[in-house]
């Protein structure tokens, strides 16, 4: 399952987050790679460790975490 099935959200949907968001993120961790779509990100997690992978998601993550409160 993927990580946008899992949300509820479409590929377009991600599209727009990564557009609106990405170079910010980018910015505040820089070991994320400068993507312009989700199948830009698919195609550089694909390219990198689990452990890596899982580092991007949790930064992600906790930047949205942050974000809300």
């Amino acid at each position: 399952m993927s990580v946008h099935t899992a949300l509820g959200i479409t590929v377009s949907q991600i599209d727009e987050l990564i557009n609106r968001h990405w170079s910010r993120w980018q910015e505040e961790h820089p070991f994320l790679p400068m993507v312009g779509s989700s199948s830009e990100l698919r195609a550089w997690l694909s390219t990198v460790t689990t452990h890596d992978r899982n580092v991007a998601l949790r930064a992600l993550a906790r930047g949205a975490c942050r974000r809300r409160q």
